[in-house]
């Protein structure tokens, strides 16, 4: 009777968010096993950034792969996709420096950001181990506009196979 095994792998980082790449997560479900299905869950992501000027602001797109293969070698893609970052805007008036200050807030969850894919790759056969791999990179969208928020974000990477015992 086969047995099925939920394997994860995750990270959260706060400060600086410029755009670039987030934290590799990788899982390496048995030999022998068939992945079934693989998920990006608990998905938060929280930033903000503001400036006097309205190039201060600007779009991200969260770049995602999920990679197949053998151990060491995950070259095969699974998924791909770029998800806009939903943000906020709002520009107040300060009459002290007669300045506009304008902000920005993103905010995403698993409605916005996450995955819940099924599959069906490998073998019960097989003798080599498999590996999982999500990439994950910030890109700013935008000429002339800046992405450079601080705050928070931090997702989980699930990976659920199927073994024989």
């Amino acid at each position: 009777m086969p047995t099925n095994t939920w394997q994860t792998n995750s990270f959260s980082i706060g400060g600086a968010l410029a755009g670039g790449p987030l934290p590799t997560l990788d899982v390496f479900p048995p030999a022998g096993s068939i992945i079934k299905r693989f998920q990006v869950r608990n998905v938060f992501f929280l930033g903000v950034q503001s400036g006097v000027s309205v190039t201060a602001l600007g779009g991200a797109v969260l770049l995602q792969q999920v990679l197949w293969g053998p151990s060491g070698l995950p070259t095969r893609s699974l998924y791909q996709a770029a998800k806009r970052l939903p943000s906020n805007i709002a520009a107040l008036y300060d009459p002290a420096t007669l300045q506009r200050i304008y902000s920005q807030q993103y905010e995403a969850g698993d409605l916005e950001l996450g995955v819940n894919q099924p599959c069906s790759f490998g073998k019960h056969t097989e003798i080599t181990p498999w590996q999982v791999r999500l990439t994950s990179y910030l890109y700013p969208v935008g000429e002339g506009f800046q992405f450079n928020p601080s705050g928070q974000v931090s997702l989980e990477f699930a990976v659920l196979h199927e073994s024989l015992p």
